[in-house]
């Protein structure tokens, strides 16, 4: 049989776990709580917002964008195509200003 100062040990042992565990489960659920009510306010205050520029404007804005990029490189695609030789160095130009080569891209080539 155990010795009473064992129990003893294994009780203060078992309560404070006990303890232990439900004040870290209030903990958890007390921050839980504060981000979802947090996340909340957020959400609604953002669903109060407008776009600041509209879909056409960003449309033509991209338009704009695009053929200015064309005309700043067009002097290098055409030193780079009389060369044929810097044909990646293009390709890592288009890729970083304009995303992906399209078809018309690929034409100037």
């Amino acid at each position: 049989m155990i010795s009473i100062l064992a129990q003893e040990r294994l009780l203060g042992t078992a309560l404070g776990i006990a303890f232990v565990g439900f004040v870290v489960f209030e903990q958890r659920k007390r921050i839980y709580e504060s981000i979802s009510a947090d996340r909340n306010q957020l959400d609604a205050q953002s669903q109060l917002r407008e776009p600041i520029f509209g879909k056409q404007f960003r449309s033509q804005f991209e338009l704009m964008w695009n053929k200015a990029v064309d005309e700043t490189f067009r002097p290098v695609v055409a030193s780079l195509n009389s060369q044929r030789t810097a044909l990646p160095l293009f390709l890592l130009i288009l890729v970083a200003f304009k995303g992906l080569p399209t078809k018309s891209h690929i034409c100037l080539l």
